[in-house]
């Protein structure tokens, strides 16, 4: 897949960071070929035939990503926090992170590291992740983002949430408190809920996240 954690873009020691953020379907697209289909019956010579295989064949279709995670737009939008705080070791689980985007979902950030404004792929914003993973030592360290305030707006098969996080590497308060704000647009296939995109932007001199919204 050509495409956004999640999140972020923070200066934390003396870095500018774009923490956020999984390939995933198309609202809409079949996920799994039932066995009665034709496509399914055209490959019926392959199918496991013992209880073992089966079980295995089974495994393999499920994804990482709790089934039960993306039930509701608030659970996805948990689950996704969760997958870029971790203690010290090693990275986070790209492969479960891109489960929780569409194909073509896009992260914005104003700034990131290197620009005024970037827009970012998931697979750009994972790499530009894992350059932050490196330079900032973060495999010693670790990194958080606490959900400090979360609002979702839903509507049929889309939704709107705004979420002010605080992050910070190690698990030690940073010598100054640091806010953002995701703006994170969702979408309904039928079965389960699906990140289309981000924004993300950080408060600075002159720049504080509107009351409304819990600042």
């Amino acid at each position: 897949m050509k495409t956004i954690p999640f999140l972020l873009l923070p200066i934390l020691a003396g870095l500018t960071w774009l923490p956020v953020s999984p390939s995933s379907a198309d609202a809409g697209v079949v996920l799994q070929t039932p066995l009665g289909s034709a496509d399914a019956m055209d490959g019926a010579q392959s199918l496991p035939t013992s209880a073992g295989e089966v079980a295995v064949a089974q495994a393999s279709l499920q994804t990482s990503l709790p089934a039960e995670a993306a039930r509701t737009p608030e659970g996805l939008i948990r689950a996704l926090y969760d997958m870029v705080s971790f203690d010290p070791g090693p990275e986070p689980d790209w492969e479960m992170f891109r489960e929780v985007f569409l194909e073509d979902a896009i992260l914005v950030f104003s700034p990131s590291r290197t620009h005024p404004m970037r827009v970012m792929d998931v697979d750009g914003f994972i790499q530009d992740w894992r350059d932050f993973f490196r330079d900032a030592g973060l495999a010693d360290k670790g990194f958080y983002e606490t959900i400090a305030a979360l609002e979702v707006t839903e509507f049929g098969g889309m939704a709107h949430a705004f979420v002010i996080f605080e992050p910070r590497i190690g698990k030690e308060p940073p010598p100054r408190r640091m806010r953002g704000l995701d703006s994170i647009e969702l979408s309904f296939d039928g079965e389960r809920w699906w990140v289309a995109a981000i924004t993300t932007d950080f408060e600075g001199p002159g720049k504080t996240i509107p009351e409304r919204i819990g600042g």
